[in-house]
């Protein structure tokens, strides 16, 4: 299966892809050297035209001197002159770039020699031809004698085109069937300029060398070529016409050479052996970009052309006249310029000679890159090219693998078209870029096949796992292989993952039985009365349902990414959670959460572990939280039974008991039997407030009680209850005062409870308070709650008695209160009113300062 397994399947993977990418660029590279050509070409135009060197002048024999000295046959004189006038000038060397390989007159011939002799620095051209029988040897065209003589030099014009015609190499050296080695004449140029002697010269496998320059050589297998094109194409001879590699285009005696066929390295052929051993030109730019160092011959001869032009110069004589027929293509023959004009223009003959003599001048020397280093390149850039596309994940996927490629293959272009213009090397630009276009379809292909098969494996684990959430009788139909497609589809994958229309079929169908799963469990989840939370391991909640929500006053999504810790501040922290996690283990504890009014849960805590015994890794933790207040509400009223029971109604009851009996038993005197009667009266009565205060507060605490709501005037509601109470202050010496906040706002509340609330406050105050003193009642109001406060000048509280005086049955035991009747039931009963009307009371006192309580009744009924 295609799938890769671990990181070491993936660098086997990685690996094979590399090798396989970098041998096929090797591959096309050898199988079609056109390719990389073209790419060469490519970058000398990117790099585009070089300044011409000021060193190198061209004599043109163009079509102003063909007007001035006529058709062919010319005189040799005509040269003769053109060179006795260049001497003149002291040129550093003349190059012939002309055959002169026919006797014509005697004058003109030894004419023509002696003005070469005279200027000691002139390179005459040779020329090999091949024989005119097909498979016949080959064979040098020399000049004349006396000329080879005079000359300083002789160098061949041979030039290897391609099947494209495009000139881009020369033989440094080559031989005729007879061995015969002749130099290339611009390098005949270079060591005649140099000074240097024919003994100079020295042949190396790799190099040449001439004088102090070396020229380093290109001894890889050649190019295809359609033969060693003459360069030389101009024959001064009589009566001698041939066709060149263009046609018969050329007039009498102005020849373009012969093309010859291609011979191989070191292997004799039709047209001679061509040694191994050759030099890449480095073209300056297209066609006439030695425009400004060119002069006609014929401005030449008469002189016309100042000294300072040809003095110290390299100095070549050739055709660029168009009817010579002498041009071949060039890397810039589809050079687009700044004004985006393409110079497709073939180039002379002899610019292409200057472009060589410049090439050595200049040492620009482009290397070729060995096949070692073209392998570990391409390498390079397939696995570049796997490692950008494998980091290209996530979100906008498809535009980041766009865009690593896009990267990559600009980065290529740039990396060689630097290394061509900065470092003179031929970068493998098609191996490169090829072994870049396998990696990534084959890096994008392996990736996609890995996500397929990752996909196969989990639709059947979400298969499985739809088996496992399926409620009891939900029709599934056996195991999760049984139900998908409606049939027995077996999700077993082979060697291939499964086609995508499979998958998206089965995944559609999966999806919508597990979000019909996943809707049951959160529904079920959030349906759950008690408070339900499910966090991840480091306590980060995950879900939690309505309860929850409530209970700690938020809601469920509201809670979703808090942390548990946090949210049970107080309750459990997170040293806690993180042992529960590590141990595994289980926390249950009863808590009190102060909402609206406190409230008592169980708050139980659990890790949930991975495997089926518990024993895996720790996927997170599940929080319940279950309101056991009713049951605490039931146990405190069991426990306030007994205490009326045992503690507030035994000792009234043990003395009606013993009364009753001591009436019934004995004869009573009639004044002390009334007395009896009497205090059995008021302990009845006293007995039967307790029962009914008591089960006033267990309906209002137990919601039994349910608020009449209504609009009160809080004055008249405290003028009726001060109207009641006024009596039993005046009694006890005790002054009643109001202090009501005038235009008080009414309110929404039940008028009877409200009322029973103020008069147990107003009653205990003045039972509680000394003769003499005042009880203030005082109201006020803000936006949100009226508020009453009843402030007497008694004995006060003590800060410890203040937290319970609010609990029933609580009496505040001080010896003031001796006698004063009471069953600590009021305030408790207070609490119980406000709260239910969403208020509260609060109590300030100080002992010997007397007591304020305030009640707050809010204004409007949802405050309660």
């Amino acid at each position: 299966m295609l799938t890769t397994r671990g990181n070491g399947g993936k660098m086997a993977w990685r690996l094979a892809i590399i090798v396989v990418s970098a041998a096929l660029g090797m591959v096309v590279a050898w199988r079609t050297p056109g390719i990389g050509r073209y790419t060469e070409d490519w970058l000398m135009r990117a790099r585009g035209p070089l300044p011409a060197p000021e060193d190198i002048v061209i004599v043109a024999i163009d079509e102003t001197s063909m007007a001035r000295f006529g058709r062919f046959p010319w005189s040799r004189q005509v040269v003769a002159r053109a060179i006795d006038a260049l001497a003149a000038d002291h040129p550093k060397v003349v190059g012939l770039d002309v055959l002169f390989t026919d006797q014509t007159t005697q004058e003109d011939d030894e004419s023509l020699a002696r003005s070469i002799g005279r200027a000691g620095n002139v390179v005459v051209s040779a020329q090999l031809a091949e024989s005119p029988v097909h498979g016949g040897p080959a064979r040098w065209l020399l000049p004349l004698p006396d000329m080879v003589r005079a000359a300083a030099g002789m160098g061949h014009v041979n030039v290897q085109t391609e099947l494209d015609g495009t000139a881009r190499q020369i033989a440094v050296r080559a031989a005729d069937d007879a061995g015969q080695t002749i130099y290339a004449l611009p390098v005949e140029v270079i060591r005649v300029g140099d000074g240097t002697p024919p003994v100079g010269v020295t042949d190396t496998p790799r190099a040449l060398l001439v004088g102090p320059r070396v020229i380093p050589l290109d001894v890889s297998p050649p190019a295809v070529m359609i033969g060693p094109v003459i360069i030389a194409p101009v024959m001064i001879a009589p009566g001698v016409t041939a066709e060149g590699p263009h046609g018969p285009s050329q007039p009498p005696n102005l020849q373009p050479a012969t093309s010859q066929p291609a011979t191989s390295q070191q292997t004799r052929g039709p047209a001679g052996i061509l040694r191994d051993g050759r030099m890449s030109i480095d073209y300056i730019g297209p066609a006439g970009s030695f425009a400004a160092q060119t002069f006609s011959l014929s401005d030449v001869v008469a002189g016309r052309i100042s000294a300072e032009k040809f003095r110290g110069k390299y100095v070549l004589i050739g055709a660029t006249a168009a009817s010579s027929g002498d041009h071949v293509a060039s890397p810039f023959v589809r050079y687009t310029d700044e004004r985006a004009d393409q110079h497709g223009t073939l180039v002379p003959g002899v610019e292409v000679l200057a472009n060589a003599v410049n090439t050595i001048l200049r040492s620009r020397f482009y290397s070729e890159t060995s096949d070692w280093a073209v392998f570990l390149l391409a390498g390079l850039v397939a696995a570049l090219t796997l490692v950008l596309l494998d980091g290209a994940q996530g979100g906008h996927e498809l535009l980041k693998q766009v865009a690593v490629l896009v990267g990559v293959a600009a980065a290529v272009w740039l990396a060689a078209y630097l290394a061509f213009t900065w470092f003179l090397v031929f970068p493998p630009l098609a191996p490169a870029l090829i072994a870049f276009a396998v990696a990534g379809i084959l890096g994008l292909l392996r990736r996609s096949l890995d996500a397929s098969s990752r996909l196969d494996a989990n639709i059947a684990e979400l298969a499985f796992s739809g088996d496992l959430l399926a409620p009891a009788g939900a029709g599934i139909g056996g195991p999760y292989h049984h139900w998908v497609h409606g049939g027995p589809v077996s999700l077993a994958r082979g060697w291939l993952p499964r086609g995508l229309e499979w998958k998206a079929r089965t995944l559609s169908e999966l999806n919508a039985r597990l979000l019909e799963r996943a809707r049951f469990m959160d529904f079920a989840l959030r349906s759950v009365e008690d408070g339900l939370i499910m966090a991840a391991p480091d306590g980060l909640i995950t879900f939690a349902n309505r309860s929850a929500g409530a209970i700690l006053g938020s809601t469920g999504r509201g809670l979703v990414g808090q942390n548990l810790a946090q949210r049970l501040a107080g309750l459990v922290d997170a040293g806690m959670i993180a042992r529960l996690v590590e141990d595994r283990g289980r926390i249950e504890r009863e808590i009190t959460i102060n909402n609206v009014r406190p409230q008592q849960f169980t708050l139980r805590m659990a890790a949930v572990s991975a495997g089926d015994n518990g024993n895996g890794s720790t996927l997170g933790i599940v929080a319940s939280l279950s309101d056991i207040t009713r049951q605490h509400e039931l146990q405190q009223t069991k426990n306030d039974v007994i205490s009326l029971v045992s503690h507030e109604m035994r000792t009234p009851l043990t003395a009606i008991q013993g009364m009753t009996e001591l009436l019934a038993q004995y004869d009573v005197d009639p004044k002390r039997s009334k007395e009896m009667h009497l205090a059995i009266n008021d302990e009845v009565k006293r007995l039967t407030r307790m029962i009914t205060g008591y089960l006033d507060i267990t309906r209002l605490e137990s919601g039994a009680t349910e608020l009449r709501r209504s609009a009160v005037r809080v004055e008249n509601l405290l003028e009726r209850s001060l109207l009641l109470l006024d009596p039993v202050a005046a009694q006890s010496g005790i002054r009643l005062v109001r202090r009501f906040a005038p235009e008080l706002p009414a309110l929404l509340a039940d008028a009877d409870l409200l009322s029973r609330a103020v008069e147990n406050l107003i009653s205990n105050a003045i039972k509680y308070s000394p003769s003499g003193t005042e009880v203030t009642v005082v109201t006020s109001s803000d936006e949100e709650a009226v508020f009453i406060e009843v402030a007497d000048e008694g004995y006060g509280i003590s800060e410890a008695d203040l937290t319970r005086i609010f609990e029933k049955f609580y009496r505040v035991p001080r010896v003031q209160d001796a006698g004063v009747p009471g069953t600590g039931l009021g305030l408790a009963l207070v609490r119980e009113i406000a709260e239910l009307h969403g208020g509260s009371v609060a109590v300030k006192s100080a002992v010997n300062a007397g007591s304020t309580f305030t009640l707050r009744i809010p204004r409007k009924e949802e405050s309660a």
